[in-house]
């Protein structure tokens, strides 16, 4: 069975593989600049770490695809709105410039694109490394849906077996069922997978949690270390 002989190398998304060009705050700051709003970056920077962690998350079982993509866009939405007087209570949707939603709008393509992200330094050169050398690899992250088009335009998308959404397994990290899911789609034990990430809780003690070993890409100056480290790993794993 190919489960029994092959391994997988389960990549994290944000922080992980792509990178913000710049932070949360400057880009909601700048954006919202010529739509006549002025709001310092620092205070929105604050204010969306507060607020996003405050926030549901935004996984709806059973919903179906269309739907679901509404309901993203919809938290995102949501979080934008609170985001903005979390950081300045004076500040109204009416106070928009040609009207908040419009702004969302130019906020959420702005994010879809890669004027927002660009991918890690060597991720390409570990990921052809690792498929040379035979591993799977895979996507398991807590992105909206926008992350398999934003993939493919970082040319990262086709060096992925799979790639796995909340809006997929109808859950999301730290939840092992999206651990799971994402196993039992490689049809693969714990033992048999590494997952990379670097948020200590969501990636790193979720993944444990599961059985499977887990990096922290933060430890690593540049990816290209990241290849030992991930078949160290495998080999610890399969140690009686």
């Amino acid at each position: 069975m190919r489960g029994e002989t092959s391994r997988a190398a389960i990549f994290d998304a944000a922080g992980t593989l792509l990178r913000l060009r710049e932070s949360v705050g400057t880009s909601y700051a700048r954006l919202a600049i010529s739509y006549g709003v002025h709001v310092p970056a620092t205070r929105l920077d604050d204010a969306f770490q507060r607020i996003v962690a405050q926030m549901p998350t935004p996984v709806f079982p059973g919903k179906p695809k269309l739907e679901i993509e509404t309901l993203e866009k919809e938290w995102w939405h949501e979080l934008v709105r609170r985001t903005f007087r979390a950081a300045d209570s004076t500040i109204l949707e009416s106070h928009f410039r040609d009207g908040f939603l419009k702004f969302f709008q130019n906020l959420w393509d702005f994010y879809s694109s890669t004027d927002a992200w660009q991918t890690a330094p060597d991720v390409e050169w570990l990921l052809d490394t690792l498929r040379n050398a035979g591993w799977r690899t895979a996507v398991l992250s807590n992105f909206d849906h926008r992350l398999r088009s934003l993939l493919e335009k970082t040319h990262l998308a086709s060096k992925f077996e799979i790639i796995v959404l909340p809006s997929d397994a109808g859950a999301a990290k730290p939840d092992p069922c999206i651990f799971q899911f994402t196993l039992q789609r490689l049809d693969l034990p714990p033992k048999q997978a590494v997952y990379i990430g670097d948020h200590p809780l969501r990636d790193l003690a979720a993944a444990r949690h599961c059985g499977i070993r887990a990096i922290d890409v933060r430890e690593h100056t540049t990816l290209r270390t990241l290849y030992s480290a991930i078949e160290s790993a495998t080999m610890e794993c399969s140690k009686p």
